[in-house]
């Protein structure tokens, strides 16, 4: 194994690439927020037309 100095580590570069988990986590992200958008808009939907559960 070679030792690297230095010098030597300040060359090293790191790359990036799409991956498939980092899409999956993307769309895992993006199917809470519509989900919570959803869920939200219902909420106020229920309570604009006033058909709200009564709390016991």
């Amino acid at each position: 194994m070679k030792k690297l100095f230095d010098g030597d580590l300040k060359k090293i570069q790191g790359g990036t690439s799409l991956t498939s988990s980092l899409l999956n986590a993307f769309n895992s992200l993006f199917k809470s927020l519509m989900e919570f958008g959803e869920k939200v808009g219902s909420a106020l939907r229920r309570i604009g037309s006033g058909e709200i559960c009564p709390l016991k």
